[in-house]
């Protein structure tokens, strides 16, 4: 809100630990792009199935960098740069000298594992307490016994690619690209696929052969977070269907708002599209909505959003 321009994109990764401007960059919004926002209209409540299984994902966030170190020192990465891995987004195809280095290190990490491999194999630091903060709140019988590592891993990292991509994108206009990086994004937080069934990324050892061998760029592997909800994977479909170039969630996910990236001329049919969507009985049925929508929520929940300068301080100047 403080650092933002007219007309041009911010970039910037931004730590709490060790907040720093330094790496900011700003980028030009390309003339014909249209980012669209529309809002969900659903609030973040998380509860059963679905709580456990989002939750089962940041608890694998949290202590992802403590087994990909492990990992890395196995296959004989040098404890130098080892110890400069204090987070996921300084990984990357670039500082482990291309695609191949980074696919054999993301094969080492276990696609699943149980609570008691985890200890033994990896003894991740205060490993118990975090488990205890996280599912605290679920009853005894229903907390994960196993927890996926290899998809949440891939996710942040490929994220991390996927935003330092976005901006050369961006800065070349290129909204193929741009659009890409975003649905390839929402993929990895997705949990229904466009046919309406599960969505599944393969992520097993053969498909990450295939795409070492392939030398895939990682930024086009989704990974595995499932973040998204029912109700925003029909967005972001409808969006695509409607001739949006990219759509993704935005913010924590679950609920909330999508944004979708149009051509200009193309951000009204696209904005139509999701205005029937949201007024569908289809969408009231995936968001558990009893009451339709009424015109003027509709016009709203739409919106293009727009490149501003920073909020700044106002003053009462004597006439």
């Amino acid at each position: 809100m403080v650092l933002g321009q007219r007309g041009k994109m911010l970039n910037v990764a931004l730590f709490a630990e060790d907040f720093s401007l330094d790496g900011a960059q700003y980028v030009d919004w390309p003339e014909d792009a249209v980012i669209l926002v529309a809002n969900s209209h659903t609030r973040r409540s998380l509860s059963g199935k679905h709580l456990v299984e989002y939750t089962r994902n940041r608890f694998a966030y949290s202590v992802a960098m403590h087994v990909l170190r492990k990992a890395a020192l196995d296959i004989g990465l040098a404890q130098e740069m080892v110890a400069e891995l204090d987070r996921l987004s300084r990984l990357s195809a670039d500082n482990l000298g291309g695609c191949g280095a980074l696919y054999s290190l993301l094969r080492q990490i276990p696609e699943e594992m149980s609570l008691e491999e985890m200890r033994a194999r990896y003894a991740p630091p205060d490993f118990d307490a975090a488990y205890e903060r996280y599912f605290g709140t679920v009853p005894e019988d229903e907390r994960p016994q196993r927890i996926g590592l290899r998809g949440p891993l891939v996710f942040g990292i490929a994220e991390s690619e996927r935003a330092r991509k976005f901006a050369g994108a961006t800065a070349r206009g290129d909204l193929l690209e741009m659009g890409r990086l975003m649905n390839a994004g929402h993929d990895g937080d997705r949990i229904m696929a466009r046919d309406g069934g599960r969505y599944h990324c393969d992520l097993s050892d053969g498909a990450l052969a295939e795409m070492q061998s392939s030398q895939r760029p990682l930024e086009e592997c989704p990974g595995a977070y499932g973040a998204s909800s029912p109700v925003l994977d029909l967005l972001v479909d409808e969006a695509l269907a409607a001739g949006a170039l990219g759509a993704c969630l935005t913010g924590a996910g679950i609920a909330g708002a999508v944004i979708a990236l149009c051509r200009r001329g193309d951000s009204e049919g696209v904005a139509h599209a999701l205005r029937q969507c949201l007024g569908s009985a289809e969408y009231r049925r995936r968001g558990g909505r009893m009451e339709p929508f009424t015109d003027m929520e509709l016009r709203q929940a739409v919106v293009v959003n727009l490149a501003t300068a920073g909020a700044g301080e106002l003053k009462a100047i004597d006439s």
